[in-house]
């Protein structure tokens, strides 16, 4: 998620940064931030597992954010 597609980007506070395998290779992240593979989650494989079992018209999108305070 781009965080410039919030309407309020000042009160999310990133943990990570997740799906890096898919980041161009030209941006460098100077933070420090754990880096994650999507495709090396045990709980989106299985996820992604599970809708394509049940067939096309299921799919998963997921989205993890802290807010510092209430949005």
């Amino acid at each position: 998620m781009s965080v410039g597609t919030l309407g309020k980007p000042e009160v999310v506070e990133m943990e990570y940064h997740y799906g890096v395998e898919s980041q161009a290779p030209w941006v460098h992240f100077d933070d420090n931030l754990p880096r994650t593979r999507s495709d090396e989650d045990p709980g989106l494989i299985n996820a992604l597992s599970l809708a394509k079992k049940r067939g096309p018209k299921y799919s998963i999108i997921g989205l993890h954010l802290v807010a510092k305070q209430p949005i």
